[in-house]
């Protein structure tokens, strides 16, 4: 995307793109290879199950045919997405171990893949190399997918972890798969280094999870990473701390980048550039910065970019654009540019802004104890600097399973929030709420849309603040283990914003979630499925106008009887006449059904026809001069 516009940003900036048509060339020292591509294990190769449940290792002659002839399946539905095994010669055959295979087992398998014995006392240096896919549901493979290897028949074992990139729990339905492919490298020469007889094994520790596969595997003299092969990450770079940027929220926007050198040669004078490009295609902004040097498996420490840019104050959307450039061609061009993308509204502010490809999630059922009813909240947090004459209007949220949860309900609740005790953390003592909203799920909301629902001030005002952070949550209320899938976005990654607002002490925070029963009394964890995991909970402001402050308590109000399956029926008690009292009734969704002005209130009651009113939950709101209060009641047959 807008690969002919950064070209030319290059030039104009003086970098030097060198296009070179030769390929890199390097010595290659290959001891041994194996690619599995003959029909079952290669001689010397054998599996086992030390847990004795013989979940054992098979070879697939296509990754393409599913689960059936020792491949494993293709789990592409759901929450996974994935697509057959791509190893460089997959399709003429590799290993897998299929865990989903072996069902009802009772305990963890631990099957290993092993090796013939190597003869490497002629070398002074020994790397591995293999291409694999691993997907994981109940054990992480941090710590549990490893590389074993041994020069002495198996007594003593050096290990290596295969997937450090996992957490140490597997936690949620978004840390199951591994990239597709991805290439290992291992420095084994410490233990295989001048050995007459060495042994590969990699070993698995899980329990039904979905499979481990590989091929591809070489063993070589020398290093046989590329020279140059410089990477950008997804969660190494500055994005804006919001997606969605009301007007009145306009600030500097900062830039900067972490990058790694995973080539095999240290990597000098790389030039990384940040260009901005509005939605008719224009760079807006554009900067560069030169790094000196990278030595090999360094990752950088944050690199600033010495400008900043302030979007105008106009509705449009930006497309952010990192890159970085080594001085000769690099090996895995791919991963050295990243995107992002931030919107400037008029009053909404969210954390995301768009779901394509769609995803939802829902916490495991181990959250829960057993038939424990589902409740849970997931939502974001919002710091707002210039809140101050603005309210809380509504809030846009986006459900996947609405054809199951007919007839519950949700809520969407703002909280004033600050962290007192710094442990980010948001206790029910630490949060104050501002106003909210119910919506009932009727079972027939469409799963790839979104729902608006208008938020009332509890108990006065929504009117935000200045310098206030804020936590807009969606609250599920559940009564059994049914549960409730919310949709995220994976487009942005909060990880390096975060900790940079953290190193210049300024707090700041991504999403949160809470788990349990109470769900009102839950804490709510800041770390929830992770910085890139965002869900689709949004919310709109708009101007103050008119009176909004609180109506004192002394001003008493009572709605009886409540429920009601008749009229409604409000008694005002109040210390002093007051001229023009405005009586508004909403329905669940927000909308106006009626409104009356009473005049020289003091002490009566008022009634309000309820006999069209179908069953539900109904808002009433006091307006006076004196202040502004809302009130649920609920309908009854």
């Amino acid at each position: 995307m807008h690969k002919l516009i950064f070209t030319n940003l290059l030039v104009s900036l003086g970098l030097c793109l060198t296009l070179s048509a030769e390929a890199q060339i390097e010595t290659e020292n290959i001891l041994y290879e194996q690619n599995f591509a003959e029909p079952g294990f290669p001689s010397g190769w054998t599996t086992n199950d030390i847990s004795g449940q013989n979940v054992i290792w098979s070879w697939c002659a296509d990754p393409t045919t599913g689960q059936t002839n020792g491949c494993p399946a293709i789990w592409a539905g759901g929450n996974n997405n994935q697509i057959p095994f791509l190893a460089n010669s997959a399709e003429n055959g590799f290993l897998t171990l299929d865990s989903d295979a072996f069902t009802g087992i009772s305990q963890p398998h631990i099957s290993q893949l092993t090796s013939p014995p190597f003869d490497f006392s002629m070398e002074d240096t020994v790397w591995v190399k293999f291409e694999t896919h691993l997907g994981v549901f109940n054990l992480t493979p941090n710590g549990n997918a490893i590389l074993r290897v041994s020069n002495n028949g198996g007594m003593s074992w050096q290990i290596f972890n295969c997937f450090p990139e996992f957490p140490l729990e597997v936690g949620t339905v978004d840390n199951r798969w591994s990239v597709n492919p991805k290439t290992i490298y291992f420095n084994v020469s410490e233990v295989a280094a001048f050995q007459s007889s060495v042994i590969f094994q990699w070993q698995w520790k899980g329990q039904e999870e979905y499979h481990w596969s590989i091929d591809d595997f070489q063993v070589s003299g020398s290093d046989p990473r590329p020279a140059v092969d410089l990477v950008l990450r997804k969660n190494t770079f500055l994005i804006p701390e919001n997606a969605i940027i009301p007007g009145f929220e306009i600030a500097p926007i900062s830039f900067g980048v972490k990058i790694t050198n995973q080539g095999s040669q240290p990597q000098s004078e790389i030039n990384i550039s940040i260009a901005i490009v509005n939605d008719n295609n224009e760079i807006v902004y554009a900067d560069t910065l030169i790094h000196e040097i990278l030595s090999v498996d360094e990752e950088s420490d944050l690199l600033l970019f010495e400008n900043t840019f302030t979007p105008p104050n106009t509705p449009a959307v930006y497309e952010g654009i990192y890159t970085l450039l080594a001085d000769s061609p690099d090996a895995t061009p791919d991963n050295n540019q990243q995107t992002f993308s931030f919107e400037i509204s008029e009053n909404m502010i969210a954390k995301e802004r768009q779901i394509v490809p769609r995803r939802s999630t829902a916490p495991l059922d181990n959250e829960w104890t057993q038939q424990e009813p589902h409740s849970w909240a997931w939502g974001n947090y919002f710091f707002l600097k210039n809140g101050l004459g603005k309210l809380a209007t509504s809030a846009t949220f986006s459900i996947a399973n609405a054809e199951v949860l007919g007839g519950k309900s949700i809520n969407l609740t703002l909280f004033e929030w600050t962290d007192l005790d710094n442990n980010k953390m948001a206790e029910a003592s630490e949060r104050n709420l501002v106003a909210f909203g119910e919506y009932d799920i009727n079972g027939s909301e469409p799963g790839d849309g979104f729902l608006t629902v208008p938020l009332l001030a509890f108990p006065g005002t929504a009117e935000l603040k200045n310098n206030q952070g804020y936590l807009l949550m969606l609250e599920y209320f559940a009564d059994d283990p049914t549960d409730l899938f919310i949709n995220y976005s994976e487009e942005h990654d909060y990880q390096t914003t975060l900790d940079y607002f953290a190193n210049t002490e300024t707090t700041r925070f991504a999403s949160m979630l809470g788990i349990g029963n109470p769900i009102t009394d839950a804490t709510y964890s800041s770390l929830a499925f992770g910085f890139d995991r965002i869900p689709m909970v949004r919310l709109e402001t708009a101007a103050i106008v008119g009176t909004q402050n609180i109506l004192p308590a002394v001003f008493q109000v009572k709605i009886s009887p409540n429920p009601t399956a008749k009229d409604i029926g409000i008694d005002f008690d109040f210390p002093e006449i007051i001229p023009t009292v405005t009586v508004n009734l909403y329905n669940q969704s927000g909308k106006l059904l009626s409104t009356q002005k009473l005049v020289s209130v003091q002490n009566e009651r008022k009634i309000i026809d309820g006999s069209q009113l179908s069953s539900g939950i109904y808002y009433i709101e006091i307006r006076t001069d004196a202040g502004r209060r809302t009130m649920r009641v609920i309908k009854v047959e």
